[in-house]
């Protein structure tokens, strides 16, 4: 079964990049040196916010649920994922991929979706999922 970094990965990953942006950023805007304590701090406190929220909104979240209607789900999730701008990209193992296109897609992510009779898997970036799930009234996680 395939899946994404979850909370504590994506925190570290944004937190590290936070951490080194706002140190560079602290030293230039206000004149401090590398060898003070102003800027380390500084980038500490962006860098534990900034972890904070990628890891809030970007981690990858699976969602099981059932459905009624395979075929009317699969509808309801194309015109759902069109709607939101993604569209089939092919598959893996026995996920349906769907992707945006372009620029579009390097920061929105994947979406994943296996369906098995009548259980379905959503799998992607939390807020992607979240709004999915909106769009989809008969999926019922």
């Amino acid at each position: 079964m395939i899946s994404g970094p979850g909370f504590w990965i994506t925190f570290a990953y944004y937190f590290a990049s936070t951490t080194i942006i706002g140190v560079l950023m602290a030293t230039q805007v206000l004149g401090a040196e590398f060898g003070s304590a102003l800027p380390y701090q500084l980038g500490l406190i962006l860098g534990l916010a900034g972890g904070a929220l990628g890891g809030y909104f970007n981690r990858s979240q699976s969602v099981s649920g059932t459905i009624k209607n395979p075929k009317q789900f699969l509808r309801e999730l194309e015109t759902a994922l069109t709607t939101l701008g993604y569209e089939a990209q092919g598959e893996i193992e026995d996920y349906r991929v769907y992707g945006r296109s372009q620029v579009r897609g390097l920061f929105s992510g994947k979406i994943y979706v296996r369906l098995e009779g009548n259980a379905v898997t959503l799998m992607g970036r939390s807020t992607n999922l979240k709004r999915l799930q909106k769009a989809l009234p008969s999926f019922a996680p």
